[in-house]
């Protein structure tokens, strides 16, 4: 029997043997009844999973990167890295990771990946926190990688505190067990063969906070708080110092010094986690956004502000402080929103963008107006100077690499100078590992920032309902559905000649303009579904650790996916040749051989208009030709004499097409460029008296709009009479005071009133956004223009003749 409460427990105690157990038992479950708490409160909320399947966001994503990718890989087997390393892919951590050159020939590609997970609260879910786990394909271009529409989802966890290990290893089982059953591999065609792709999860970027929420790892307040290394740091009063002097004989954490001392639980590991048997911590890379833009930066802003200082040496008097806000609010701006410099009153609110320019303008000035102690001075000039090197420079090579490795270590000794209590865990990461150690290996701390994830955080809210009921589940599947459809839509805009339906493919497509039929998505051969805490792929798999230093394995050439590729179809074939900038004269050959007449035409008419032809190609071909060895039969020597004539005239015969591609293109902007220039409005050179206003007593005649479907028949003057000037407008803005007026006109001026929206007022045709739309008809135009003219006491006729008119016919 379970425990009662004691009231309870002498009732019963009290009660005969058959009397009274019917009336105990109500006393039992009302008392029961109300200790139980609420099922919904604002204290309590029950915790939410959501997962995704990652297979079909990465098939969409593969079938659009994919050609780019191979070409990142080819570059890296044949020529090595870069000499200037401007993309992470460029650097040797990277060409570590992917596959090897024999397996590269066999069509067979290691898609690397990196996972960002991290707590964020949405303005439209305010009462939970949510948990997204975000997932990018490396070796891409930057922006290309860290586009909305190329990124993959794999699950998100809505809950009011942080999560615990069980529930992260709900959260991240579905993700786990999808990555073991794709390490047969998944088929993905290409412009020219189909290849094998291999994905796995190498990297992460993930903020302190969601390092040690996952891995249990950094602690700020211990010896062996590092997450990178077991140094051991130094307790100074109620904080760590983490001032390393040698920085390069730190001993790194390594795959399988962190498997066993986390077993064991020793330097500074309190036990193995469900996310190392993903990924461990050190293939996280230290990141801008985290390390420097909220880290270091906003520890130096309040040790040079704040009212709290530990080093006097950056301590800023009241003077300096009113000084450097004078210098902020005087800087000139520019309107990009990450770039606009605030003031320092705007510190606590700002993003970390934000905080940077901030930090571009004051600490310059710092330096340069001796706003502190010149120790201190030098100091903050030489972490300007550091993080302007960091985050600008693009030429990053091996002489670069080592100037700004020279450049951390002289920052790293002035500072120790200073003050050791600067030496943050997050200063140590940034310094000894992510510049001193990592710089020249896996590349700089802006190139893994976190800023595109956190964009991600936007893109999930874009026109979100907030009063469905279920509103967490509509924020992976609006995401989705986007995404979906702009890549059906990249695939047939191609086959259209409707020009507008091929700019609205380069632009994402809102959620609410998508139809649904049937209460179902059209979106079809796609699995993106979202599950409940259910996993959603069956028969997987067990996984292996991914993102380890464990020596790799010859990727499987067989795949464990029952499922078969079909050949792509004409529409997509057509879309991946004729999207690039240079087309190849073979690709085009073939897609014309077997296109109808009608996609034909659409080749021609629409898809061939600002493309480039590949002349390398068509010279490749003449030098082979030409490269033939000589035979000794007589019609063998006339075919090849004939075959290097003709790739003579092939060759001729494309330069010259291409050089009137590039005359009509520049000819096109000449044209833009001179419309322009027409529809630019030309200033008045003497403006009107400052006496003018536009008002019905300057009217001399009666003003009527004649009737002329679908405007009606319409008298201005009472209209005018009744019209009041706009409050808010300045009394000489005689145009804001027109255009009000006419507004009011159009209101009604049409019967029905909504033809109005088939005009337009245009001063050089239909040069406009919207073509389609007509100019107003000339008598109503005309009519127009006059009393507005009158309104403004300058329609008389007499202004209008001219001086010999006037002479011949004076006026009173």
């Amino acid at each position: 029997m379970p425990a009662l409460p004691r009231k309870l427990i002498r009732l019963e105690q009290r009660a005969p043997d058959g009397e009274g157990h019917e009336g105990l038992d109500d006393q039992v479950e009302e008392e029961e009844e109300r200790r139980l708490a609420p099922k919904r409160g604002k204290a309590t909320k029950r915790v939410t999973i959501h997962t995704v399947s990652i297979l079909p966001q990465l098939e969409v994503v593969l079938k659009r990167v994919l050609d780019k990718l191979i070409e990142v890989h080819r570059r890296i087997h044949v020529d090595g890295c870069n000499r200037l390393r401007t993309e992470t892919s460029y650097f040797p951590a990277y060409e570590a990771d992917i596959e090897t050159f024999l397996e590269f020939l066999s069509q067979q590609i290691r898609v690397v990946l990196t996972i960002n997970f991290d707590g964020v609260v949405f303005k439209k879910l305010t009462r939970s926190q949510a948990w997204p786990i975000y997932i990018r394909l490396e070796g891409l271009p930057y922006r290309m990688k860290n586009n909305a529409s190329n990124m993959l989802i794999a699950g998100v966890m809505f809950l009011r505190k942080t999560p615990t290990e069980t529930l992260l290893k709900e959260l991240f089982s579905v993700l786990k067990e999808e990555l073991g059953m794709l390490e047969g591999g998944i088929d993905i065609e290409s412009a020219t063969t189909v290849w094998k792709c291999f994905p796995v999860i190498k990297y992460g970027v993930i903020d302190f906070e969601g390092l040690h929420t996952i891995y249990k790892c950094p602690r700020w307040q211990s010896h062996q708080g590092c997450h990178l290394c077991v140094a051991t740091g130094e307790r100074i009063e109620r904080s760590f110092c983490w001032y390393i002097p040698i920085a390069p004989l730190l001993e790194r954490r390594t795959y399988h010094s962190i498997i066993r001392d986390a077993a064991a639980h020793q330097n500074g590991l309190q036990g193995t986690t469900q996310m190392m048997d993903l990924l461990t911590m050190e293939r996280c890379r230290v990141d801008a956004l985290h390390a420097i833009s909220e880290g270091v930066t906003c520890d130096l802003f309040r040790e040079l502000f704040g009212s709290r200082n530990r080093v006097p040496e950056l301590k800023m008097n009241r003077e300096s402080i009113l000084l450097l806000r004078g210098f902020l609010e005087s800087t000139r701006n520019i309107t990009y929103a990450n770039k606009f410099v605030l003031g320092m009153q705007d510190l606590s609110r700002c993003t970390a963008s934000e905080k940077d320019a901030v930090a571009s303008v004051a600490f310059p000035v710092i330096a340069a107006k001796l706003l502190c102690d010149p120790i201190g001075c030098a100091a903050v000039l030489c972490y300007w100077s550091l993080t302007q090197a960091l985050q600008n420079r693009e030429d990053w090579n091996i002489e670069t690499i080592s100037e700004t490795k020279d450049l951390a270590l002289a920052m790293k000794r002035l500072w120790s100078r200073v003050s050791k209590q600067l030496f943050t865990l997050k200063l140590h990461c940034l310094i000894d590992h992510a510049i001193v150690q990592d710089l020249e290996y896996s590349g700089t701390p802006y190139q893994w920032s976190a800023a595109p994830f956190e964009r991600m955080h936007r893109v999930l809210q874009i026109r979100h309902t907030q009063n469905a009921t279920n509103c967490e589940e509509l924020l992976l599947k609006n995401f989705l559905l986007n995404r979906e459809f702009s890549y059906k839509m990249d695939v047939e805009s191609p086959t259209t000649s409707n020009e507008s339906f091929e700019r609205l493919s380069s632009v994402g497509v809102p959620i609410r303009c998508v139809r649904l039929e049937n209460s179902q998505p059209i979106i079809e051969n796609s699995q993106p579904v979202i599950e409940n805490s259910q996993p959603v792929i069956e028969n997987l798999q067990p996984v292996t650790p991914n993102g380890s230093q464990e020596p790799s394995q010859p990727l499987s050439s067989a795949s464990s996916l029952s499922s078969v590729t079909p050949d792509p179809s004409f529409k997509e074939r057509a879309a991946r040749v004729l999207s690039a900038r240079e087309v190849s004269l073979v690709d085009v050959g073939g897609l014309t051989s077997e296109a109808t007449d009608s996609q034909y035409q659409r080749i021609v008419t629409t898809r061939l208009k600002e493309v480039r032809i590949n002349l390398e190609e068509v010279r490749d071909v003449q030098r082979a030709i030409a490269d033939l060895p000589c035979s000794s039969d007589v019609v063998v020597k006339q075919l090849a004499e004939l075959s290097k004539k003709s790739a003579a005239i092939t060759t001729g015969l494309a330069t010259m097409v291409d050089s009137l591609v590039v005359a009509v293109t520049g000819m096109k902007k000449d044209i833009v460029q001179a419309s322009s220039a027409l529809r630019h409005k030309s200033h008045r050179k003497d403006p009107l008296p400052d006496e003018a206003i536009f008002c019905h007593s300057n009217l001399t005649k009666t003003w009527t709009v004649p009737s002329c479907p679908p405007f009606k028949k319409y008298e201005l003057n009472p209209l005018l009479a009744a019209w009041v000037r706009p409050a808010r407008t300045h009394p000489q803005d005689h145009i804001s005071h027109c255009a009000d007026f006419l507004r009011l006109y159009f209101s009604s001026a049409c019967d029905p009133v909504k033809d109005i929206r088939k005009y337009a007022c245009r001063q050089t045709g239909k040069n406009a956004k919207h073509s389609d739309l007509i100019d107003l008809p000339e008598n109503v135009f005309n009519e127009i223009i006059g009393c507005l003219l009158d309104g403004m006491n300058i329609g008389q006729e007499e202004l209008s003749k001219t001086a010999d008119e006037l002479k011949n016919s004076p006026t009173e």
